[in-house]
């Protein structure tokens, strides 16, 4: 419609305006005009509100008066439906229990890093006492062939004090 306006107004100027039109010609512009106005309101009639209220969806209002409870407890669930609450309940154990498992896991790989560190610390030790032990021995080898292979009991090399 907003297309075919122009059009339409156009059409009935010349209508108005021209006097001495053949009579064909007229009935011609007529005939367009009419066309072109029922096409205009086929257009109009057709189209979808801009709004379909079938497709909203309504929120409920919000309530300003609460329900309270005479004898509420916190812990207690005050849902009316059995079977939502158990499984919230049962959710809510699973979580719990979850997390517990998870401080379990971390407390035991805790435990077990310390103790590869421990086992590795004593490892690393014997290690290194055995390599004093053995430089101790070479060192001892050695000073012992400087003297002449009599364990640094040499008369002549004692220090004296």
């Amino acid at each position: 419609p907003e297309v075919l306006q122009p059009v339409l107004s156009a059409a009935a100027d010349v209508v108005s305006c021209v006097q001495g039109l053949p009579a064909a010609a007229a009935a011609a512009l007529h005939r367009l005009q009419q066309q072109l106005q029922q096409a205009s309101d086929a257009v109009v009639a057709a189209r979808l509100p801009m709004v379909q209220s079938h497709r909203v969806k309504l929120v409920a209002p919000r309530e300003f008066n609460p329900r309270y409870e005479a004898d509420f407890a916190a812990g207690a669930d005050y849902d009316p439906d059995r079977q939502r609450s158990s499984t919230r309940k049962l959710q809510r154990q699973l979580v719990k229990e979850k997390r517990g498992a998870m401080r379990e896991l971390r407390r035991d790989a805790t435990f077990m890093s310390a103790e590869r560190d421990a086992e590795k610390a004593r490892v690393d030790a014997e290690r290194l006492a055995s390599e004093r032990a053995f430089y101790s021995e070479l060192q001892v080898q050695e000073a012992d062939a400087k003297s002449g292979g009599q364990r640094g009991l040499n008369p002549h090399r004692k220090r004296k004090k």
